[in-house]
């Protein structure tokens, strides 16, 4: 039987005690798969035995939770109880001269078996505020100890910095120990090293059901992603549902029932928020666009409005505002890349309006952000504006408001320009994940190459592209899966590891940069994924128990 449950006074101090880590610790069994790895962590060798069939997580009695928090204490035990009770470590053929990594834990026991267990962890929050924001503190610091018994403490300011710790804690779970369920005595204090870490996924050329994209969010938010850039509509589909403009989604969808309905896009939206996750949707103007297929009037050319029709800012200024009843991020994306122009000047109607407004197909793509930034984004209740930017300012950053960030995805040296521009940026073009898987491509790593490994991206630091006057203005980094060519059925395959190997780059030190300790890591933590169901693909020969039972969480 276990103790009484202390609440606020057995954790260590961890600030003083903590090493901050500008380097990775080396993988060995008896330490952590731990993904992303921590700012700061404290591993004592020692193992403290767990209750998982047991195990709960509870707020602290003088500090209550907020009720959204209460509601997932279930879940997050459930990660902790699964982890410790399943094995993530594969025998893999790292090829790292490393023979202790397959072998069994050198950690020692700080109780015996028959000894007391930690069957709960304590949240400790500063605020029960459960307001979601991109730029939230989201520090958190863990510990687990045997001093003066079994506990466990995450403290955090709000309920997102405690998942984090939560998820963390799932990944201490020393299960080389096949005879008893333990947990790693250890000290943690971590926090992001980018705001921003974004997630873009593409439903308009493939539609992907409400219960996909809620699995999608779940195994985001294990990687601490915050942002899901949602690119719902494209050129190909229009399948979100606008009371204000029902032909869009009736005219435009592959299929009646490929359609996100308001009371689902309202579902997505809590869901991840549940996660720690804001959604961004994106409406993509004046290019990229199905809004013809429903409302032709609109339309200048092909897949591209028509920037001299009037009636095209108060469409997009109802449409938009209806949006904003549903999705409460502070950012609304409005994309604005691969327009060409020159199709303006084959519609008669418009090449005589540049005639007589002496204007050019160019001069008229500034018009229409010009009255956009005028008509349509003071009606949005402040929402910041996200526009795509890439190997020339394709926006220019004085048309848009005060707030607004260019997200680049094409040549990383475009970052330092649209910054000098007066815009803030997210870096997307050198973590798409639309490309090859290969494990073996050769060359260099180049910006939006076919083939590029989790090894290129991991090792991809996007600081170095910028004067160090212009780090601050990098607010985070974007993974990008578009969907031309994947569906839900290979999704997974495609998207992890390397979308996990971002993830570290978006939260760890800038030095945790060691590709084979990575490696080791990795592995094993890939496994962890297959053993919750997750179709990540391996990223070297090895095995995981998922291989044989075909048993999932």
């Amino acid at each position: 039987m276990s103790p009484p449950r202390r609440r606020n006074t057995t954790a260590v101090a961890v600030a003083a005690t903590l090493i901050a880590t500008v380097f990775a610790l080396p993988a060995r069994a008896h330490q952590p798969a731990l993904w992303p790895w921590p700012q700061q962590i404290y591993i004592s060798g020692n193992t403290v035995p767990v209750d998982a069939a047991k195990f709960e997580v509870e707020c602290e009695i003088d500090n209550p939770c907020p009720t959204k928090f209460q509601n997932e204490l279930q879940y997050y035990a459930d990660l902790v109880r699964h982890s410790c009770s399943n094995s993530v470590y594969p025998k893999a053929n790292n090829n790292d001269g490393d023979d202790e990594a397959s072998s069994s834990s050198s950690s020692s026991s700080s109780w015996d078996q028959d000894g007391q267990k930690i069957d709960s962890c304590v949240v400790k929050l500063a605020t029960s505020d459960d307001a979601l924001a991109i730029d939230s503190n989201q520090t958190f610091r863990l510990t687990v100890s045997s001093d003066p018994y079994p506990n466990c403490l995450v403290e955090a300011d709000n309920m997102y910095g405690a998942y984090y710790g939560l998820v963390t804690l799932s990944q201490l779970c020393d299960t080389s120990n096949t005879t008893a369920p333990s947990i790693l005595e250890a000290r943690i204090r971590d926090e992001p090293r980018f705001a921003f870490r974004g997630f873009l996924l593409d439903t308009a050329r493939h539609f992907l059901p409400v219960s996909y994209i809620k699995r999608v969010l779940d195994v985001l938010a294990l990687h601490r992603y915050n942002v899901l850039h949602w690119h719902v509509v494209d050129s190909e589909s229009f399948p979100l549902q606008s009371q204000a403009f029902p032909d869009l989604a009736e005219k435009g969808a592959f299929s009646p029932d490929a359609v996100y309905k308001t009371e689902d896009l309202v579902d997505v939206v809590q869901y991840a928020s549940r996660r720690g996750i804001t959604v961004m949707p994106e409406f993509d103007v004046p290019g990229h666009g199905s809004w013809g297929k429903g409302y032709p009037s609109l339309m200048g050319c092909k897949d591209v409005l028509d920037p001299t029709n009037p009636e095209v800012y108060t469409f997009l200024l109802t449409f938009l505002k209806e949006m904003l009843e549903i999705f409460p991020s502070e950012y609304i994306f409005l994309g604005g890349d691969e327009v060409d122009t020159s199709c303006w000047l084959k519609n008669p109607e418009i090449a005589e309006w540049l005639q007589q407004h002496d204007m050019t197909d160019a001069e008229l793509f500034d018009y229409f952000w010009q009255n956009v930034t005028s008509e349509v984004i003071p009606g949005l209740e402040g929402r910041k504006v996200g526009v795509w930017q890439s190997n020339k300012l394709d926006i220019k950053p004085t048309l848009l408001p005060e707030g607004s960030f260019g997200n680049v995805w094409q040549d990383p040296k475009m970052m330092g320009p649209v910054i000098d521009g007066g815009m803030p940026v997210v870096l997307s073009g050198t973590y798409y994940l639309d490309q090859d898987n290969s494990a073996t491509a050769a060359g260099p790593c180049k910006a939006y190459a076919w083939q590029q490994t989790w090894k290129c991206m991991y090792q991809e630091e996007p600081f170095d592209q910028l004067t160090q006057e212009q780090w601050s203005s990098l607010i985070g980094l974007e993974t990008t899966m578009w969907g031309e060519g994947v569906n839900r059925f290979d999704f997974e395959a495609r998207v992890w590891a390397k979308a996990a190997a971002v993830a570290e780059r978006m939260w760890s030190n800038q030095n945790v940069n060691d590709v084979a300790e990575a490696q080791v890591r990795l592995d094993r933590h890939i496994c962890r994924l297959n053993l919750m169901g997750v179709h990540a693909g391996p990223i070297i020969p090895g095995f995981c128990s998922s291989d044989v039972d075909g048993e999932a969480w």
